[in-house]
């Protein structure tokens, strides 16, 4: 995840449709973008790609990485048991 941060077009379509590319990726990239419901203040295209303007604690995977990374580098059952809830409600949301 790149929240404000500006990603290549080459690399969004490498991470959207990996070996299964469209004809012609940059066109299908900038269909897809003009479609996502994230509104149009949120999504920039700036040179060489698109930059999503987000908060990062508004992005789920953003908000979990210092958690996993404390638990990575823990061996603390408490720390564990942290992240094992923090899943569960993530799921329930």
């Amino acid at each position: 995840m790149a929240a404000d941060r500006v990603v290549s077009a080459a690399a969004l379509i490498d991470a959207i449709w990996a070996d299964h590319r469209p004809a012609n990726g940059a066109n299908a990239l900038q269909a897809l973008v003009s479609r996502r419901a994230v509104g149009a203040e949120r999504v920039a295209g700036v040179a060489p790609g698109y930059r999503l303007r987000v908060d990062p604690v508004d992005v789920d995977l953003i908000r979990f990485e210092r958690p996993a990374a404390s638990v990575r580098a823990s061996s603390d059952l408490a720390t564990l048991r942290e992240a094992e809830s923090a899943v569960a409600r993530a799921r329930t949301e």
